[in-house]
């Protein structure tokens, strides 16, 4: 050990009585041993999430805005939106 036999009753190196977890200690633990098991997994879920509201937005936008300028044409003939920015 990195110290010797009359270091081993200091009170620093005791170990201390705890006392029982609270529910939100208890909670907390294992919100925080979840996210360390389950780290790769919440990131592809969060990224493929993020991806599709994204695609979602964009569909409903182009939709939205293309169903008012494109009323009774072909889809050859569909203009595509003008985007001021």
């Amino acid at each position: 050990m990195w110290y010797d036999d009359a270091d081993r009753h200091h009170p620093t190196l005791e170990i201390e009585k705890k006392l029982p977890m609270t529910q939100w200690e208890i909670y907390n633990q294992w919100v925080i041993s979840f996210v360390e098991n389950y780290h790769r997994q919440i990131f592809w879920v969060v990224l493929y999430t993020l991806v599709l509201f994204g695609v979602f937005i964009e569909r409903a936008y182009c939709k939205s805005f293309l169903r008012y300028r494109t009323a009774g044409q072909f889809p050859d003939k569909i203009s595509r939106p003008i985007l001021f920015i």
